[in-house]
């Protein structure tokens, strides 16, 4: 007698010679060949045997291992699957797109998703008052710009004729003696320069204004304005009057700048009152008028007439500073939300 496993619920029967060859199951019936004695059984590489499941009426039996089979039939069984242990579970760990750098000393927040790879960053934060502060420094480089010249008829890097925004507004030109006894140009015209006061005068009054607002804004907020019943009144509008201002000036020096100053407006009547009369004989021939048209261009380019860079540094500071106003308007009313911040990352 011999006990074999079942390979359909797997319980051990036992196998008289009676049954060997062919054999069912008592317990699920299950038919399956029963070797004979000394009659090695092979099982598939890397299957294992399973604890067998204890039959109704016998005794419970703990494990395969404790079931000795008898030495008339060895088994030859595989080695058992060796599953490895699984590892502890382990705390939260912070992923690489959670960490930041810092470069300053009050620290900066995690780096947003998608930044895997960075290591450093560096952030600016856009604040209204910073914006205001920037507005009040342009807005006074640009005021110190218009005393310089912005246009002029130059030899070499000197100039002969020059004209700032206050010079245009009320029609003066500046004149270097000895460069005009040196070039030897016409000087009948310098008399026709017309001034612009309805334009520049408002202009620069508007930045003078603009600038004090801007300074009183930034350096009055500690100050007691009860006092004077006039001021404490206007400054709940100081901010808006400081907008309107900046705006006003900016738009009446760039029409300046687009219409020409006086002093160009004056070369280039001279200039065309002495081809007048070719012009006007050449008026029914086309080719003739691209000649006369020739002559007068090259009569222009020998005053050298240029625009400072004084020009251009005050009129984009003066740009960029009411730019910068718009900005703090807006942030101004982020009440309950951050500013907003720019982030770089390397």
């Amino acid at each position: 007698m011999q006990l074999v496993l079942c390979p359909a619920c797997r319980v051990l029967v036992e196998a008289t010679s009676d049954t060997v060859g062919q054999m069912r199951c008592p317990r699920c019936q299950h038919e399956f060949v029963v070797p004979r004695e000394n009659e090695p059984v092979v099982l598939p590489t890397g299957s294992t045997i399973p604890p067998p499941r204890p039959s109704v009426g016998a005794s419970p039996i703990s494990s395969p291992s404790s079931v000795v089979p008898p030495p008339s039939s060895p088994e030859v069984i595989a080695p058992p699957r060796i599953v490895p242990p699984v590892p502890p579970p382990r705390g939260p760990q912070t992923s690489p797109s959670e960490v930041g750098t810092s470069d300053s000393a009050g620290g900066l927040p995690p780096l947003p998703e998608g930044s895997a790879g960075y290591s450093r960053s560096l952030s600016l934060t856009l604040r209204a008052s910073t914006t205001r502060w920037g507005a009040t420094v342009l807005l006074s480089l640009a005021l110190v710009c218009t005393l310089f010249p912005w246009v002029g008829l130059f030899v070499g890097s000197s100039p002969v004729y020059a004209q700032g925004p206050w010079g245009a507004a009320f029609g003066r030109v500046e004149t270097d003696p000895a460069l005009i006894e040196v070039v030897q140009w016409p000087t009948a015209w310098v008399d026709q320069v017309a001034p612009d006061t309805a334009m520049l005068l408002p202009a620069l009054l508007l930045l003078i204004l603009a600038v004090v607002l801007a300074w009183a804004d930034r350096s009055l907020t500690s100050v007691d304005l009860r006092q004077n019943i006039t001021l404490a009144r206007l400054w709940p509008w100081r901010r808006s009057l400081l907008l309107a201002c900046a705006a006003g000036a900016t738009v009446l020096l760039f029409l300046s700048v687009w219409q020409g100053w006086g002093l160009e407006r004056a070369l280039l009547s001279s200039v065309n009152a002495q081809f007048a009369e070719e012009w006007n004989r050449s008026v029914h021939s086309p080719s003739q008028l691209v000649l006369v048209q020739y002559r007068i261009d090259q009569e222009l380019l020998r005053y050298n007439l240029k625009h400072t860079l004084w020009q251009w540094l005050g009129l984009t500071s003066l740009f960029t500073a009411l730019l910068a106003l718009l900005l703090s308007w807006v942030l101004e009313r982020r009440v309950h939300r951050p500013p907003p911040r720019l982030v770089f990352q390397y």
